[in-house]
């Protein structure tokens, strides 16, 4: 049976300061032809009032171009839906791509919170990568516990935050929420690949993690 992943996409397109927040368009290009060439279908939705903001566009970057040429998947991603017209029962997995409006629009969602709780509870996949964990944090399982409680997870972390020049930006920072809601966090060096997997709870620390998230999500779903 052919497995169907929903990724969400940040609509809110600035942090303090003006500077660009969206989603981070290279944290949803590399995943989005990781699925595809795994045969795994996937949808889009978004948070945001006015559709997705796709951010930090590279265009030396072939996987890019290639999805920015590609008119029938371009219209679907910026056609994202809300949440609240997404049938969760229609999917497998969900995926929180990654980019600083993420921290703004993912947490607190009421649609979104629902949609993946009712993931989770079917045996599915809930993952995430970079700031795209903020989704995580409001999650909570069947006993009312937060769902990341107890569990290993990963994401943007604070010295990254610092390397990145934002850190005065940003409304909260991901790493000390994430450890807030009782998660175990780990994470690797300042923009280096690195993914945790707590069994269906699939996370990946940055841009560089991208591939290797991607990948353990498919794995999971093929499981």
């Amino acid at each position: 049976m052919v497995k169907r992943i929903l990724f969400v996409l940040s609509g809110h397109a600035a942090m303090g300061g003006g500077k660009p927040a969206g989603c981070y368009f290279p944290e949803l290009v590399h995943p989005y032809y990781v699925m595809v060439e795994r045969g795994i279908e996937l949808d889009f939705t978004t948070p945001g009032p006015d559709g997705p903001v796709l951010a930090q566009t590279d265009f030396n970057d072939p996987a890019q171009i290639r999805l920015l040429m590609d008119r029938q998947a371009m219209d679907r991603i910026l056609a994202a839906p809300r949440p609240d017209t997404v049938d969760a029962a229609k999917y497998d997995a969900i995926f929180y791509t990654g980019g600083h409006g993420g921290l703004y629009d993912f947490p607190d969602d009421p649609s979104l919170i629902a949609i993946a709780e009712n993931i989770w509870s079917r045996g599915g996949v809930v993952s995430g990568m970079c700031h795209g964990p903020a989704g995580l944090l409001n999650l909570k399982d069947s006993s009312g516990d937060f769902l990341i409680k107890g569990r290993k997870v990963t994401g943007f972390s604070r010295a990254e935050e610092v390397t990145f020049g934002v850190l005065m930006d940003i409304p909260y920072v991901l790493e000390d929420s994430l450890v807030s809601r009782g998660a175990r966090y780990c994470c690797y060096g300042v923009n280096q690949g690195f993914v945790v997997r707590d069994g269906r709870l699939i996370t990946g620390q940055n841009w560089y993690s991208s591939q290797l998230v991607a990948e353990a999500v498919a794995d999971a779903l093929e499981a």
